[in-house]
């Protein structure tokens, strides 16, 4: 029975040498898969803040194109809101907005 104990109790001692030897060759593997991560999460952070500000910025040119009332965004070659209030065309799009 001692025999039999002693064998598995070698057997998992190896079989624990041969795990952490396999963990201390993959730890530079490791280290530098952590790093890349990071620098890959600070890039989609600067990724989404860039996106938001452009979104923003889009947001306020349509805000403004929405507020013209009939006003001709382009006088010299004719093209952009028409002269009807609350209707017209703004860069070959039909625009219809609401009358407040």
């Amino acid at each position: 029975m001692e025999a039999v104990i002693e064998k598995e109790c070698s057997a998992l001692g190896g079989l624990f040498q041969s795990v952490i030897g396999d963990m201390k060759s993959s730890y530079p593997i490791w280290e530098d898969f952590i790093s890349k991560a990071g620098k890959l999460q600070c890039q989609l952070r600067a990724t989404v803040v860039a996106a938001a500000a452009f979104l923003d910025a889009f947001q306020k040119v349509a805000d403004l194109a929405t507020s013209t009332r009939g006003k001709t965004m382009y006088p010299s070659r004719g093209e952009g809101m028409g002269g009807v209030r609350g209707e017209g065309k703004l860069w070959g799009y039909e625009v219809q907005r609401s009358l407040t």
